[in-house]
């Protein structure tokens, strides 16, 4: 859900990942796509694929996160400018400037959709899920 935003803060001491083919899924709402958009193909490769989490340090050097804070208090700090800054812009002007940017990518929102259906249909990602449930590693059978 993080990736649909158009700014992100994370705390120092936060891990950011996408775990999903630890439990035989991939990332839904193009989340894989949105993902290498903002860090690049050969990082999202490394997140998507390992299912290992990275720093927030890391994350902020990617590009994943525009803003890195110390504490819970330094974020609700940062929140606060960025509201005052943002409220402090031409609503219009802002809509227009997202609208720009929205379409600088092809869409492919059904391939993806499509891609999204079938690995929740396979028996891996069904095995994924129990095995998270029963908080066991999962034994995946490429079916």
């Amino acid at each position: 859900m993080a990736l649909a935003a158009d700014l992100r803060i994370a705390v120092r001491s936060a891990k950011l990942g996408t775990p999903e083919v630890t439990l035989g899924m991939i990332s839904g709402w193009m989340g894989v796509r949105r993902l290498a958009e903002m860090v690049g193909v050969a990082r999202a490769r490394h997140m998507t694929l390992s299912g290992a989490p990275i720093t927030a340090e890391q994350a902020l050097n990617w590009g994943l996160i525009t803003a890195l804070a110390e504490d819970a208090e330094d974020l609700e700090k940062q929140l606060g400018v960025w509201l005052e800054r943002l409220c402090a812009n031409a609503p219009e002007a802002m809509a227009l400037t997202k609208g720009i940017l929205k379409t600088m990518h092809q869409d492919l929102r059904h391939q993806h959709a499509d891609a999204v259906e079938r690995a929740a249909g396979t028996e891996d990602c069904k095995e994924g899920v129990r095995a998270f449930m029963e908080k066991r590693k999962p034994v995946f059978r490429n079916r």
